[in-house]
């Protein structure tokens, strides 16, 4: 687990690009096998402006990892709490 980067209060994405590749080996049996990712959904009394900001932080995290050819898996909350 590491920090989201961020900058401007947003997810950085070119950020993180940066921690995941700095996180693959030269090994490709040692290299990173999947991404873990928490799928979200709407939360009740959560404004529109910060669903969106959310939603768009989740989005470039998976375009992050697809980008990269990373497999990404969502696992939903009741599961990893």
């Amino acid at each position: 687990v590491w920090p989201m980067p961020t900058a401007g209060g947003e997810v950085h994405a070119a950020g993180v690009a940066d921690l995941l590749r700095g996180l693959r080996c030269a090994d490709p049996h040692q290299d990173i096998g999947q991404v873990i990712i928490e799928k979200v959904g709407a939360m009740p009394k959560q404004g529109v402006a910060s669903t969106f900001r959310f939603g768009t932080g989740w989005g470039m995290v998976r375009g992050v990892c697809a980008a990269l050819g990373l497999p990404v898996v969502l696992v939903p909350p009741t599961v990893w709490k």
